[in-house]
């Protein structure tokens, strides 16, 4: 049998099995403590074992290649401090409305409740801050 099943209890309940199975014969089911294991349909598994090579346990980490990391600093102290982000979001959220585009995020209606909105100027963009 060559799929995630020999992986046991060493699961770190990723999905990422049952996600890149190309059958999707595999589904994530929890145990009796509520953790979510992969439990794979084997009538219609065909072994190609996409699923081991991809599994974060049992992939030697070393064939993996050194993810990229990206940093900004916004220097607009004002909008840094407005923002849970560190500011980052507004010349973001500008960028994208300058393009056309709308932008998407949670603020407080006027009873305090937290709803998805959103905002298709600049000027609304002050909602979607702290």
């Amino acid at each position: 049998m060559n799929n995630i099943t020999q992986l046991g209890k060493s699961c770190c309940g990723c999905s990422g099995c049952e996600q890149i199975c190309p059958k999707n014969c595999i589904s994530m089911k929890p145990d009796s403590e509520g953790f979510l294991y992969p439990e794979v349909d084997e009538s219609i598994c065909i072994e190609c074992g996409i699923c081991i090579k991809h599994c974060p346990i049992l992939t030697d980490v070393s064939r993996c290649n050194i993810p990229k990391v990206y940093a900004a600093k916004y220097k607009d102290r004002g909008s840094t401090f407005k923002s849970t982000s560190g500011g980052l979001f507004i010349p973001i959220a500008k960028s994208v409305l300058s393009m056309g585009g709308v932008v998407f995020g949670c603020a407080y209606d006027e009873n305090l409740v937290a709803k998805h909105i959103k905002v298709e100027t600049e000027d609304g963009l002050y909602r979607l801050q702290s």
